[in-house]
């Protein structure tokens, strides 16, 4: 899972939950203790298991869009009035149809966090050869142009969650 986020701030991190948590669980934690009770996205088979989390997690809505510029687009509107929004896509061909979005989220200091649902771990360090991809083994060459569009991106993975989605969070505010 890649995470991006938009402005930058200098927040302290609220403190994970007690008990152990999934990623996709803490992960919607820290968006639900920032206010988020909306989250939009267009699924794909990248973040089928983030959003079957999502569907079972009580508090936040997903609203499934269109497009992902659409999608993005409406988490945009969503920041400015609430201060605090997300969308959700899939690797490769979902994040790149939200660069518009997120150019123009991160031009603007709308607080947004672009959440991305990746290829297996394995399968990536593997060079595997996998559909949304440009087939040459290269799993990060999206989340590099996403350096160019943000102000952050990590690759989010159970050991640096922790650490990594409050300080997304705390920059994209």
């Amino acid at each position: 899972m890649t995470l991006l986020t938009n402005k930058k701030d200098k927040m302290q991190p609220p403190m994970p939950a007690a008990l152990s948590p999934t990623l996709g669980q803490y992960l919607f934690d820290c968006l639900k203790a920032e206010g988020i009770t909306e989250i939009f996205g267009v699924p794909g088979d990248y973040n089928f298991s983030l959003l079957d989390t999502l569907e079972q997690y009580e508090g936040i809505r997903f609203i499934n869009g269109r497009n992902e510029l659409g999608a993005g687009y409406a988490s945009d509107g969503y920041g400015r009035l609430r201060g605090l929004s997300a969308l959700i896509t899939t690797f490769g061909v979902g994040e790149m149809s939200a660069c518009n979005t997120i150019a123009g989220a991160n031009s603007e200091y709308v607080p947004l966090v672009h959440i991305v649902g990746a290829p297996k771990s394995m399968d990536q360090q593997e060079h595997k050869l996998m559909h949304h991809t440009l087939l040459n083994g290269d799993f990060d060459i999206f989340r590099q142009v996403y350096t160019h569009l943000c102000a952050y991106t990590a690759i989010l993975t159970p050991e640096n969650a922790e650490q990594e989605i409050p300080l997304a969070i705390s920059i994209a505010k």
